[in-house]
């Protein structure tokens, strides 16, 4: 069934395009290369390298800067709609790795 797209949606079949979903991926992005965001950013990565590098095949660990990375913006994006008085829809996926196991 296809959505009424009026203001809100951006796409008759796609509800997460919404100008919600738009706005925080836009504010998330911003806030994420912030001198505050990035340092806190570097010191997750340093914390997260320093109890995995041990335990991780090199394969894995080929891939950790870029899932520390996806995983920082994740908490971006999620910070970025806690406004109490303007709560708003947000749809954050996580996609899963099956070849990894």
């Amino acid at each position: 069934m296809p959505l009424d797209t009026g203001d809100y949606f951006l796409s008759a079949a796609n509800p997460v395009a919404n100008v919600d979903q738009r706005d925080l991926e836009r504010l998330a992005m911003r806030l994420f290369e912030r001198p505050d965001v990035r340092a806190a950013r570097a010191r997750a990565e340093i914390m997260w390298r320093r109890v995995t590098d041990r335990l991780m095949p090199a394969d894995q660990m080929a891939l950790f800067d870029d899932h520390v990375s996806d995983y920082c913006f994740k908490c971006t994006l999620v910070a970025a709609n806690t406004d109490a008085n303007h709560p708003r829809i947000l749809a954050s996926v996580h996609c899963r790795d099956t070849d990894s196991r």
